[in-house]
């Protein structure tokens, strides 16, 4: 029995930026897919390439600068490295869907809430409008459906975007940090109707977020985000308990305690992003993870006959400018009691008697 065909599938995925300090690879080889119906987490610090990867899926790279694309990430049979604006756009809605992280930002403030989901929906009427406000839990459906998005609160607002996302069916929807700017309890609830919706309408996720909690919590695999590339990819109860490479070793221990503690000391987080320098890239053609490990390796030396470092002689103190000098030492004055010194007369004559 076959498998059926991955609803996305990401192979070798290059995507690079140009900048005044130099190319930003955003996006350095990374390999993903997502099968039907499959909750997929994608989990990475800030500047790990996750969400570049979500933004290639859907088609909505920014256009300044321009990014050069290299790679396949084919979604229903398209490339959507090499499309067209017109067949990307023919896919978005249909075949796949984005929750964003800030509903206030996607969101229409001069629109009211049922006119934006009919709209999303392809025009639906207010009693469909109304249903799917209330599949995802907003009490009230048709009173919220005549208000505008800043009368609802975060929580509320996020729903409406999981409505505007369900409306038209998709097989995948691209969640990109859907619950950070919401409380804990809302969370959990948001968190629970993604993976109720996607358990019940055979819909794929791929939730991309830097919360092992919530990764955790949903998904049935999570795929770990580093440098632009993936890592390490396993189920969820593989890569918690059982994790190999150093940056999720490192990630899993920097989770904080109840008592402000940290769980166990692990690599060193000090390494930015890399950058296009030709250093970085060589750094990272060995492991994406060298800079933040514990323990390095030293290479031998090319030359058995190593040459000692000269010694750096410090430099003589200077007196501060506004230390204060001591006077110049003075010789006594002669006592005219004892006499003349000898050698005053041959040098001053002879003294005369008044």
């Amino acid at each position: 029995m076959t498998s059926p065909a991955p609803v996305l599938d990401v192979q070798d995925l290059h995507v690079t930026f140009a900048s005044p300090g130099g190319d930003v690879h955003a996006v350095r080889g990374a390999s993903l897919q997502i099968a039907p119906g499959e909750v997929v987490g994608l989990v990475g610090e800030s500047g790990s390439g996750k969400s570049v990867l979500g933004l290639t899926a859907l088609g909505l790279l920014p256009r300044t600068p321009e990014p050069r694309l290299e790679g396949v990430a084919l979604l229903d049979g398209l490339d959507m490295v090499t499309a067209d604006e017109e067949d990307m756009r023919a896919r978005r809605g249909s075949y796949i869907s984005a929750v964003f992280q800030d509903p206030m930002g996607s969101l229409n403030p001069s629109m009211r809430i049922g006119a934006q989901v009919a709209e999303a929906a392809g025009g639906a009427t207010d009693e469909e409008v109304a249903e799917m406000l209330a599949a995802t839990g907003i009490p009230e459906p048709e009173h919220k459906a005549r208000a505008y998005p800043h009368e609802l609160s975060g929580g509320l607002r996020q729903r409406v975007m999981i409505a505007m996302a369900l409306s038209r069916h998709p097989r995948l929807i691209v969640a990109d940090e859907p619950t950070t700017a919401l409380d804990v309890t809302v969370q959990a609830k948001v968190l629970d109707l993604l993976a109720a919706a996607s358990r019940e309408r055979g819909v794929a996720l791929l939730l991309v977020t830097h919360d092992l909690g919530v990764a955790a919590r949903i998904c049935d695999r999570i795929a770990v985000a580093y440098a632009g590339r993936i890592v390490e990819e396993g189920t969820a109860a593989q890569l918690l308990q059982q994790p190999h490479h150093p940056y999720t070793v490192g990630l899993l221990a920097s989770r904080p305690r109840l008592d402000g503690s940290i769980a166990r000391r692990g690599p060193a987080h000090a390494a930015r992003p890399p950058t296009g320098s030709a250093s970085a890239a060589r750094r990272l053609r060995v492991c994406a993870a060298l800079p933040r490990r514990r323990r390095r390796v030293r290479r031998p030396a090319r030359h058995p006959r190593q040459r000692r470092a000269p010694q750096r002689v410090p430099p003589p103190r200077r007196a501060h400018p506004l230390a204060r000098r001591r006077p110049a030492r003075r010789p006594p004055r002669p006592d005219p009691a004892e006499g003349p010194e000898p050698g005053d007369g041959a040098r001053h004559g002879p003294r005369r008697s008044a």
